[in-house]
């Protein structure tokens, strides 16, 4: 069936292309001219598989204003580094599955539910969209169904305009791969439905991209990752950004890339506890491997990347020098890590978070396992809270529920909640005091 030329519409017949282009960007850009992508769906129901958007209010810094933000908390509270800091509300945000864009995750967390901010990626098996829920919020409404439904002319230059205009945030890496493609599933994966939801409009149009991501990402590439089974004979190399895919887009202009300093994902070992593969951190590489890693990125306009790296490697924050020559091309150091770290088995269900951010002198990136860093707390937590959604037969839940813990742990767990409790009261002291002082005189 031939579409209608619209040679009545005045919008198409009386307009020139950039007055329309210009229309179209401006009903864009009320919801939003960033979006975050997120895939959601359990692999035994791919008629369920789809991606979920959210408009992004977090625009790209190369700087860490919640390490910032945390600083200026120790330096009011007068805690020394190497105390822990309490605060459940900056823990929640440490541990937030949207990485660097936390306040992005609370403004969807009033509309979709707490399940937004848990768990350790936000792609994952069980959508949190609540479909009997109604619509109230502007944020998740958009126009773009009812714009490409309008005709097919008119929907062919919106789809352009749509995906030209727009930065695409992606803060997991299985969303991104199953959104551009994966390099090479593993074996778990060759299992799956065959269900290709790749827009490909995607790859001619799209202009801007933004990804964040963990430390850990070497070991959530499918084609490169070690704890892969069975592992390829030439396993790729997670450094030279192949993953990313960047020969196939045919327009795009600028990518900007955030590494945190830590992680929350922790794979069950054989023997039903934490695991942890060896890996090359970016941490690990030096400024000539660095060099070398970065230099796909030679054909993009805009590159940025915002990390943590090795002590080798100057200056201790700020911008790199001598790793690329392109003027529009930034790399950003963010020492070799954070100061401050949350306890990175959180347990949402059983007593809540612990409200303890742990403090160092000395910045470095943390993983579940790395107990080193922690000054309390020290033993391994219970196995239910290590799992990842993503690998667990009922993802989203994997964190919040479980069995009971033995009595060592109920017993460990209480006597945190004590000392939480005690650092509490003793903050006010000197409002403390003062009533104390003030009940004497009048005893007298």
């Amino acid at each position: 069936m031939s579409f209608d030329p619209q040679q009545q519409c005045l919008l198409i017949t009386r307009l020139p292309r950039e007055l329309r282009d210009a229309i179209y960007l401006e009903i864009w850009r009320p919801y939003g001219l960033r979006q975050h992508i997120f895939w959601h769906g359990h692999p035994a129901d791919p008629d369920n598989w789809h991606y979920c958007r959210w408009q992004c209010t977090t625009d790209f810094d190369a700087i860490d204003k919640l390490q910032e933000d945390l600083e200026i908390l120790r330096i009011q509270e007068n805690i020394p580094f190497g105390e822990p800091i309490c605060s459940k509300h900056y823990e929640m945000r440490l541990i937030s599955p949207w990485l660097n864009h936390w306040a992005c995750g609370e403004l969807c967390e009033r509309v979709y539910g707490q399940n937004v901010i848990q768990g350790a990626s936000t792609g994952r098996y069980h959508c949190w969209k609540d479909t009997q829920r109604p619509l109230i919020n502007k944020m998740a409404k958009t126009p773009y169904i009812p714009m490409l439904l309008t005709c097919k002319l008119i929907s062919e230059e919106c789809l352009k305009s749509i995906y030209e205009s727009i930065t695409f945030v992606f803060t997991d890496l299985h969303s991104w791969q199953s959104f551009i493609g994966f390099c090479d599933e593993d074996a778990r994966m060759k299992t799956w439905p065959k269900v290709d939801l790749r827009p490909p409009a995607f790859l001619k149009y799209c202009k801007h991209l933004e990804l964040s991501m963990t430390p850990f990402f070497p070991c959530l590439i499918t084609c490169s990752s070690p704890i892969r089974t069975p592992q390829p004979e030439r396993p790729h190399d997670v450094y030279d950004f192949h993953w990313l895919r960047l020969g196939l887009f045919q327009n795009l202009q600028s990518i900007k890339i955030w590494v945190t300093a830590r992680s929350t994902k922790v794979l069950k070992g054989p023997n039903e506890r934490g695991s942890w593969p060896d890996f090359t951190k970016i941490t690990d590489l030096g400024i000539d491997e660095l060099r070398q890693a970065l230099s796909c990125f030679s054909g993009v306009n805009e590159f940025v990347i915002s990390t943590p790296l090795s002590n080798d490697i100057g200056p201790e924050d700020g911008l790199v020098e001598g790793v690329t020559t392109r003027p529009h091309h930034r790399v950003w150091k963010r020492g070799t890590g954070d100061f401050f770290h949350p306890r990175l088995s959180p347990n949402f269900g059983r007593g809540g978070l612990s409200g303890l951010i742990y403090t160092s002198i000395f910045r470095q990136l943390s993983f579940p396992l790395n107990y080193e860093y922690l000054p309390v707390d020290t033993s391994l937590p219970y196995w239910p809270e290590l799992f990842d959604p993503m690998d667990d037969p009922a993802p989203g839940l994997a964190l919040i529920k479980g069995p009971d813990p033995p009595p060592a742990v109920k017993r460990r767990r209480r006597f945190l909640r004590s000392i939480v409790k005690m650092l509490r009261k003793m903050k006010p002291s000197t409002l403390r005091l003062r009533k104390i002082m003030s009940r004497k005189r009048r005893n007298r």
